[in-house]
């Protein structure tokens, strides 16, 4: 896109802007005109998609020569002694302004998905994927940047950024794992849709501030069954999508729902659905009781949960997320505040890459400060920024999931 945009154009597709610049599909079409206002998430989708090309179409395909050649493609394969130069890598912050742009995308088509189901009861499934894919894609390229997002929290827009949330976080071990990107699809339209079904769960109910009462438990425990019926009923959804949906409140002992389910009867895709689920449940703040510290929910999936949870898939997800979460904010050795952009798998207690937020004295640096932690050994992690543990906070968490309660 257009590096220095006029105003209201933005360099990122986002919702109510105009875009800078024509927008083409790999087969040079053109998709959409120069200052055509982005007021549809599901146009916003597709144009974050890989094979879309701004400014000019993509060069035509070349005919494919009689003889022993390879079949005709967008790439010119060059001699093996010739060296390809690869394009210019993205910068970590423009991967950043990226992933923000396709969250906020994915959140707002969440918002379209449950208004059309409440109209006519289903849900597109190739929406559904365009949705998913261009996360996978970010993830794929680098999962710090999603992964930086995942801290930001909406109280008014739960599910829907809950939902998100949990695909990113779903995703991201997953990529970890090394699963085929056939079974990521299938896994990513599982973990944004794995609360699908409150969209037809009674207000009343699904907002409560308080706890809620074994009747309204009943109630709330069906959204699993409902969610499975919606993308069964709409059709062109996998078995592994949809079971994924059905069994993210199972546990691997037993004791969850809604068919309390052992753990060798649930999907690897469902099980990491629920460590995602439970995860971002925990670290959201609640009306009756504060967000979980990253440290204070690890605590509780590792004790309080571990018959509940698969901990070789959470000792996995550690790895991915840290000690310190990518997207927390961290105390250093020089008194700075920092956000930690990159964690070392190999060694998850210490963080690899982080952003200065604030200096000693309060300011914001300007322009950004990078700091890589293991190239620059004067700086260390003290520890997190602003969290204080409490007994109180972590009993009234472990009595609301604990066996995976509905409100997850």
């Amino acid at each position: 896109m257009n590096s220095s945009p006029q105003p209201g154009v933005r360099r990122v597709p986002i919702i109510n802007s105009l875009l800078a610049l024509d927008a083409y599909d790999g087969e040079g079409r053109l998709l959409l005109a120069t200052g055509a206002l982005l007021d549809d998430p599901v146009t916003l989708v597709r144009l974050l998609q890989n094979d879309v090309c701004f400014g000019s179409p993509p060069p035509r395909r070349r005919q494919r020569p009689t003889g022993g050649y390879a079949p005709d493609t967008h790439v010119i394969r060059l001699p093996a002694t010739l060296k390809q130069v690869p394009p210019p890598a993205k910068t970590l912050e423009e991967r950043i302004e990226q992933a923000e742009e396709i969250r906020n995308v994915t959140t707002v088509t969440m918002t379209f998905m449950f208004d059309r189901i409440a109209k006519n009861g289903n849900i597109d499934v190739h929406e559904a994927r365009d949705t998913v894919s261009p996360m996978i894609d970010s993830i794929v390229e680098d999962p710090r940047a999603l992964l930086s997002l995942v801290s930001l929290k909406d109280a008014d827009n739960y599910t829907f950024v809950h939902s998100v949330n949990v695909a990113i976080l779903a995703l991201s071990l997953a990529v970890y794992l090394d699963i085929p990107r056939v079974i990521l699809d299938e896994l990513g339209i599982g973990a944004v849709m794995h609360d699908v079904g409150k969209s037809v769960t009674p207000t009343a109910v699904l907002r409560k501030p308080g706890p809620l009462s074994d009747h309204e438990m009943s109630i709330m425990r069906q959204h699993p069954m409902e969610g499975a019926k919606i993308l069964a009923k709409s059709g062109g959804y996998s078995e592994l999508a949809i079971t994924t949906v059905l069994d993210h409140h199972e546990t691997i002992s037993g004791d969850g729902y809604p068919y309390g389910k052992t753990g060798d009867k649930l999907s690897l895709c469902a099980q990491i659905t629920s460590v995602a689920d439970i995860y971002d449940a925990l670290t959201t703040q609640r009306p009756y009781r504060r967000a979980l510290s990253h440290g204070e929910a690890l605590k509780l999936m590792t004790t309080s949960f571990d018959t509940a949870l698969n901990q070789e898939l959470v000792s996995h997800f550690i790895a991915v997320l840290g000690h310190y979460a990518v997207g927390s904010l961290v105390i250093l050795s020089n008194r700075c505040v920092a956000r930690v952009l990159q964690q070392d798998s190999s060694f998850p207690p210490n963080p690899t890459v982080v952003r200065i937020v604030t200096m000693p004295d309060g300011s914001e640096p300007r322009p950004a400060i990078i700091c890589n932690l293991q190239a620059d050994r004067r700086l260390a992690i003290r520890g997190p920024y602003g969290v204080e543990m409490d007994d109180e906070t972590l009993q009234l968490a472990t009595r609301e999931y604990k066996p995976f309660l509905a409100a997850a």
